[in-house]
C-alpha cells in the first residue's frame, strides 16, 4: 500500500506541475497527458480505497486520512483542469468570433443598430432601427407626403 501512495502522490505532484506549465503555454498533447494521468490518478485512488480497508486496525485510521486528502487534492487537481479548459475554450471562441467580425464586409445598408433605453417606470426599452422609422412615419401628418422627404 505504501509504495502504491508513494506512486499515486508522485504522480499527484507531475499533474499539478504540468497544469502550471500548461498556464503559461497552452498545448493540446499536454492537456491530453493531463487527463490521462489523472484517470490513473483516480484508478491508484480506488485501489488505495480498497487497501485501507484491509489494513490492521492500529494503522487503519491513519492510512484512510492519507488516501482521502490524496483523494481530496487529486478533485481539486481535476478542477483547476476543467476550469482551465473552460477558460481556453472561451478565449478560443472570442478569438473566433473576433476574427470573423474583422473578415466581415459591412454595406451602410446592411447597417442596423438597436438602442436601450429605460423609460419612466424603469423597464428597458429596446429601439431598433425600423422602430425609429415606424415612429418618423407615424409623427408624419396624416395624407401629406412632402413631410416624409
Amino acid at each position: 500500500m505504501e509504495s502504491l501512495y508513494q506512486k499515486a502522490n508522485k504522480l499527484l505532484m507531475e499533474v499539478e506541475s504540468h497544469i502550471s506549465s500548461l498556464g503559461h503555454s497552452y498545448s493540446p498533447q499536454l492537456e491530453q497527458e493531463i487527463e490521462g494521468k489523472l484517470e490513473e490518478l483516480f484508478s491508484d485512488i480506488q485501489r488505495l480505497e480498497q487497501m485501507v480497508a484491509k489494513e490492521p486496525p492500529s494503522r487503519k485510521q491513519s492510512a484512510k486520512l492519507r488516501v482521502e486528502q490524496l483523494s481530496y487534492d487529486c478533485q481539486h487537481v481535476h478542477s483547476t483542469l476543467r476550469t482551465f479548459q473552460q477558460k481556453q475554450r472561451l478565449k478560443e471562441k472570442e478569438e473566433h468570433d473576433r476574427n470573423e467580425l474583422l473578415s466581415r464586409r459591412f454595406t451602410a445598408n446592411e447597417w442596423q443598430y438597436t438602442a436601450h433605453e429605460k423609460d419612466r417606470s424603469g423597464e428597458v426599452r429596446v429601439t431598433s432601427q425600423s422602430d425609429v422609422k415606424l415612429a418618423i412615419l407615424d409623427a408624419a401628418v396624416p395624407g401629406d407626403t412632402n413631410s416624409l422627404v
